[in-house]
């Protein structure tokens, strides 16, 4: 849940440059989620190359790279990009998410692989990931899993 310590983990990370923040984040995800041989490669969330150069770095690609090094599962950052430079999700209403993110991301693999797990720091509505989700799929990705570090509202 996205609340107490693990929100504050990430706020530091996200906003404060903690980047320290990313290894515990994964270590934690990691002892809570169930181990999935199934996953070819990890794809954090791209940011788009504006809100890039504002943070100066990418919490989903940090988080990540730690995941994948732990897992050894491949890493993955430069087949999704953010196309659509959007509104922070946190600031929109639930009605307008989903329409912040459509069409939002490409995607280009020299081959789909076969499954691939999504990594996002906080999963709010849902949508941001149904949207790069659904972009894998019409790429021919067969299985997308969602490793968000944290859940926000009610589930």
């Amino acid at each position: 849940r996205y609340q107490n310590e693990v929100r504050q983990l990430i706020i530091d990370l996200k906003f404060n440059g903690r980047l320290q923040n990313a290894r515990l984040l994964a270590e934690i995800f990691r002892t809570h989620a169930p181990s999935n041989d199934q996953v070819d490669c990890l794809l954090p969330i791209p940011l788009h190359p504006k809100r890039l150069r504002e943070r100066g770095y990418n919490q989903s690609v940090e988080i990540a790279r730690h995941l994948s090094t732990a897992s050894k599962i491949t890493l993955n950052i430069n087949s999704a990009k953010r196309v659509r430079h959007t509104k922070r999700q946190a600031e929109l209403s639930l009605k307008d998410k989903k329409g912040n993110v459509k069409g939002a991301f490409t995607v280009n693999f020299d081959a789909a692989p076969r499954s691939v797990a999504i990594i996002d720091d906080v999963m709010t509505s849902g949508h941001t990931v149904n949207e790069l989700a659904r972009m894998l799929k019409q790429f021919g990705v067969k299985t997308v899993y969602v490793w968000a570090m944290a859940r926000a509202g009610q589930f």
